[in-house]
């Protein structure tokens, strides 16, 4: 039997190419941090040129906004596995810390990537807008997921988008601490505490 070879599309083309430089990217921005990585280290990652990055990418920071969206991506699928209402609500908050707060402390460098990010794009109005916008999009995925879990509740004390915050805080927050010493915070405490803020 002969195989025909399915020639790529520009556009197939084109969104390979911008995938394998996201890869590269997530990938060299966790290993050096944010200011410390270069343009050229990502194309040389990814096997392309530095024209290739800023063909599709016209910035650094618009490339690192692009990781951070993959990064959403992921983090809706799960989400949306925890917003089963069927579920009992100490399951899925442990599926929640699963995401949000990791016993491993490797898990958190993307998280502290993105604080390193928040310092930078926070004294820039346009880049302060567009991570804004991404924090909201997080807020708001997590909220849905939540709310399934606080049907139960006759006079919930707090809505589903406060804990969408306060779970969104505490992740950063224990992650910064779990980084400069893992040992020092209970494993559950993340899953304890929200599902004690669920009721």
């Amino acid at each position: 039997m002969r195989y025909v070879r399915t020639r790529l599309t520009r556009a197939e083309s084109r969104q390979r190419t911008r995938d394998q430089l996201i890869d590269s990217a997530a990938k060299v921005f966790a290993e050096r941090g944010y200011h410390a990585t270069s343009v050229d280290e990502i194309a040389e990652d990814a096997g392309f040129s530095k024209g290739a990055v800023y063909a599709n990418f016209p910035t650094k920071e618009q490339l690192f906004l692009a990781v951070m969206d993959r990064q959403q991506q992921l983090q809706q699928q799960s989400f949306q596995a925890m917003a089963d209402p069927e579920k009992p609500p100490s399951d899925a908050m442990a599926e929640l810390a699963e995401v949000a707060a990791p016993t491993d402390p490797e898990a958190w460098r993307f998280g502290l990537l993105t604080l390193e990010f928040f310092l930078y794009a926070v004294r820039q109005p346009e880049l302060r807008a567009e991570l804004a916008e991404r924090f909201e999009t997080t807020r708001q995925q997590l909220a849905a997921s939540l709310e399934p879990h606080r049907a139960g509740q006759e006079k919930p004390a707090l809505t589903a988008i406060d804990l969408a915050i306060i779970a969104v805080a505490a992740s950063y927050g224990l992650g910064v601490q779990a980084v400069l010493d893992h040992t020092a915070i209970p494993p559950d405490l993340y899953q304890r505490m929200m599902a004690k803020l669920l009721g």
